[in-house]
């Protein structure tokens, strides 16, 4: 019976660490995407200047 109760639990955090490294991976990948899309208005805006 606690053996089941323990795996149960055990697993609910493992989920739980799982979203935690999921969210941190998207969250990376959006400022990786908003760093380029700022590189690129940077970029543009340099070559209307010229």
């Amino acid at each position: 019976m606690t053996n089941i109760q323990i795996s149960k639990t055990h697993q609910r955090d493992l989920r739980k660490i799982k979203t935690q490294q999921s969210i941190t991976e998207f969250k990376l990948k959006i400022e990786d995407v908003a760093t380029e899309l700022v590189g690129l208005h940077r970029w543009k805006n340099c070559d209307h200047v010229k």
